[in-house]
C-alpha cells in the first residue's frame, strides 16, 4: 500500500476535500455518527474528544456550514444531520477507513488541497 488518495474510497476523499480539514473535524463527525441521535454541546464533545472547547466550537461551526451537523432547536446542542443517504454512506466509509487504515486517512487529510486553491479550481468546474 502506498497510502495515496486512490487507496481510499472516492466518497471518503470527496468528503475530506469538501468538508473535513482536520482530524478534529473527522473525529467530531464520527462522534456524532457513532452516538446518533444523541445531541452534544461543544463542551461535552471537547471532553469526549480530549480537545479544547474553542477548537470544538470552530469545528462544529464548520460541520454546520457543511450541512453534516444540525443544531437542536432552542439549545446549544448539535447532532448528526442524516438527511442525505449518499453523505451518510460516505461517513460510514470514513469510519471504516478511520478504524482500519488510520495512517492512510491521515496522509489523505494532509494532502487535502488548501481552501483557496480548491476555491480557484471549483471556479472552473463545469456545472
Amino acid at each position: 500500500m502506498t497510502g495515496s488518495d486512490s487507496d481510499l474510497p472516492g466518497e471518503v476523499v470527496a468528503l475530506i476535500h469538501r468538508s473535513l480539514p482536520s482530524m478534529v473535524h473527522i473525529e467530531m463527525l464520527l462522534l456524532l455518527h457513532r452516538t446518533a441521535p444523541r445531541a452534544w454541546t461543544a463542551e461535552q464533545a471537547a471532553m469526549e474528544l480530549r480537545s479544547s472547547p474553542e477548537l470544538v466550537v470552530a469545528t462544529i461551526a464548520d460541520l454546520l456550514a457543511a450541512r453534516l451537523a444540525e443544531p437542536e432547536p432552542g439549545s446549544t446542542l448539535v447532532r448528526l444531520r442524516a438527511e442525505d443517504d449518499l453523505t451518510m454512506a460516505a461517513v460510514v466509509a470514513l469510519k471504516e477507513v478511520y478504524d482500519r487504515r488510520p495512517v492512510t486517512l491521515i496522509k489523505a487529510l494532509y494532502r487535502r488541497p488548501a481552501a483557496s486553491v480548491q476555491a480557484f479550481a471549483d471556479a472552473f468546474r463545469l456545472r
